[in-house]
């Protein structure tokens, strides 16, 4: 009998587990699984303000619920407790879809790229000796499959064995989530935008990356603004300055360049993303080579404010056939 068997039985051992899957799906390790169960080992629990998210060798990543909440698949057996807290349970799972991205982020400056995460592909789960396993899917009128039970039949026709493998001490260096801290002290939507913008570009859907992409630079940049304006004296001067009417992303982006905010090389970058984004805007012309001007200004500007590198976006130009 496979080990997998444990997590289908009558659940009498175990803790009960929310989560997902990175996506397109990744391994970690030093090599590659044994079998299908030891992929499903927590190799790492990563303390995100109040919870913990534990990661599998998979790509699995879990929280433990509140045990006040109850439990669909066990030991609740009166109906209007599962209805009376519907509303906590939704407003925990907008909680645990943030936690997921501010270390999906991380790992996409890192060079592992999955769609940000959202309270969609979030369902059920079971933790047994330090494994953990999605058990159940749902969805409304579509379903995402590929993040939840989807793992399920990965592990049991093993085409696990064809995904590519990360080394283990990645999740070492993400746990510290140095680049997602300082983007979610800017906004905590850029914690699904940027891996957004890495995915989408990975994908090869230009339009999409470029969107994701200008809106983290422009974020960013209004940031840098606001700084600068905190510095200028004189109290009509910064209510004049933060008029984002007259003084718009082209207007800051100039000034930024002046003031030897930003240098040439970033001054440049942005002024072509920003163009690539208003061809799109405005007239719906689009190509790679924008997408890519997008991106690579979003690099520029997210490595400015944190200080250290982040990995390039990539995205497959081969033909197979």
């Amino acid at each position: 009998m496979s080990l997998l068997d444990a997590f289908f039985g009558d659940r009498t051992q175990g803790e009960r587990v929310i989560g997902t899957y990175l996506y397109p799906p990744s391994l970690f390790g030093a090599g590659f699984p044994r079998d299908g169960y030891q992929c499903t080992e927590v190799l790492r629990r990563i303390r995100i303000d109040a919870c913990d998210v534990l990661v599998t060798r998979m790509g699995g990543l879990f929280i433990q619920p509140p045990e006040e909440l109850s439990d669909l698949y066990h030991g609740c057996d009166t109906p209007d407790l599962a209805v009376s807290d519907l509303d906590d349970k939704l407003a925990f799972e907008e909680t645990t879809a943030q936690a997921f991205n501010l270390l999906i982020c991380e790992l996409a400056l890192l060079g592992v790229v999955s769609e940000p995460a959202s309270p969609v592909h979030i369902n059920y789960g079971w933790l047994i000796d330090n494994h953990a396993l999605v058990l159940v899917a749902s969805g409304g009128r579509e379903l995402y499959l590929e993040r939840s039970i989807g793992a399920n039949t990965a592990l049991i026709g093993n085409h696990w064995i064809g995904w590519p493998l990360r080394p283990e001490s990645l999740l070492d260096e993400a746990a510290g989530l140095a680049h997602a801290r300082v983007l979610a002290a800017i906004s905590a939507t850029l914690l699904s935008l940027v891996p957004g913008a890495y995915y989408y570009y990975s994908r090869r859907q230009p339009a999409e990356a470029l969107m994701d992409a200008w809106i983290v630079a422009e974020q960013i940049l209004d940031s840098m603004w606001t700084e600068y304006v905190h510095g200028v004296k004189g109290g009509k001067r910064k209510k004049r300055l933060r008029d984002w009417r007259t003084y718009s992303a082209s207007v800051r982006i100039e000034v930024l360049y002046t003031t030897g905010v930003i240098d040439g090389e970033m001054y440049q970058e942005l002024h072509h993303a920003r163009g690539a984004r208003n061809q799109l805007a405005h007239r719906a012309l689009i190509d790679l080579t924008s997408a890519s001007q997008g991106m690579g200004a979003m690099k520029r500007i997210i490595e400015f404010v944190c200080g250290t590198s982040v990995a390039h976006a990539d995205v497959s130009v081969s033909v197979n056939w």
